[in-house]
């Protein structure tokens, strides 16, 4: 609510400045006009190419018919053409170092869609590996006539699991399920607890599953108490299994996270708060960039002030 609309003012902001300098430019070419130097023209036309590029990269598309005017004005091609250039340079890049299948029948039509395209690609091709690797594995115990221990703990966990799973999703539905339900008002309860429940069994999750339970009364601390040593052995397996996918889906998040803010390892946030002083600070930087930016499209074109401003610019 607060970072996207800060991040789309500022290049707002940044597209009036490309304007107001492409003016500033074109006023220093008339006759009568205060003339700029040559080392002032080749800085402010240098900032007004690196901006649109930039303006580019930012939104992921090009279809601004004025900036890519002012583009081919300075640069002496089309935005289009420098577009493709760099996406032939990225992809050059990648095939040499990552091997041409990384950017092999790509469809991407920005940077970043390319490194998307070439970051799946390798994941795919690292698990397609390991994948690889765990079935030769498999096939020499089959052939040795062994079943390797750590194999046969995780096929019985993934047994048990389902199993477990498949037990309590039987007993919830078994006593809600709302077509057996004639009072509408407990039927839409009903329905909404199915729903929930559904949900839960489909993805394996023992937890919400169980704490469904509690919620509908199948379940209390007596009666968790009772449960034999073995089962709550089990119910413990399945939860560190799930776990370590929520582990899992956490690193890929803050990951994510990093990535977009380009944080340091020892900068990742611990907790939400953190996430939000990150965000506070990114806001707060953004929004003093657009004002420094208002600032200067006014002194772009102030014949005063314009030097200065190139000066301090480049």
């Amino acid at each position: 609510q607060e970072y996207h609309p800060a991040q789309a003012q500022l290049e707002t902001m940044k597209r009036r400045f490309v304007v107001q300098a492409d003016i500033a430019f074109q006023q220093s070419l008339q006759k009568g006009g205060k003339r700029l130097t040559k080392s002032r023209k080749n800085k402010l036309q240098d900032l007004i190419l690196h901006i649109i590029d930039g303006l580019d990269s930012a939104s992921g598309q090009a279809n601004d018919i004025e900036l890519d005017a002012i583009f081919e004005r300075y640069a002496g091609y089309s935005a289009a053409e420098h577009r493709e250039m760099e996406m032939q340079d990225i992809e050059e890049l990648l095939a040499d170092e990552l091997g041409i299948d990384a950017v092999r029948g790509h469809k991407a039509e920005t940077l970043d869609e390319l490194l998307m395209h070439a970051r799946e690609k390798i994941f795919a091709e690292e698990a397609k590996k390991a994948e690889n690797r765990e079935a030769r594995r498999a096939e020499r115990h089959e052939k040795s006539g062994r079943i390797s221990l750590g194999a046969a703990q995780k096929a019985q966990v993934e047994r048990d699991m389902k199993q477990t799973v498949r037990e309590i999703y039987r007993k919830l539905a078994s006593e809600l399920h709302p077509d057996r339900e004639s009072d509408l008002q407990e039927r839409a309860r009903k329905t909404a607890l199915m729903q929930r429940i559904n949900a839960a069994y489909e993805a394996n999750n023992l937890l919400d599953l169980l704490n469904l339970q509690m919620e509908v009364a199948q379940l209390s601390e007596h009666m968790l108490s009772a449960i034999p040593a073995e089962r709550l052995k089990n119910y413990i397996k399945v939860m560190q299994e799930q776990l370590k996918t929520l582990k899992k889906e956490v690193r890929e998040i803050l990951d994510r996270f990093a990535v977009s803010f380009a944080l340091a390892p020892f900068e990742r946030p611990k907790t939400i708060l953190e996430a939000l002083q990150i965000f506070s600070a990114e806001v707060n930087e953004i929004n003093e960039t657009t004002a420094e930016v208002e600032y200067d499209c006014r002194a772009i074109v102030d014949i005063n002030e314009r030097d200065r401003c190139i000066d301090r610019l480049s």
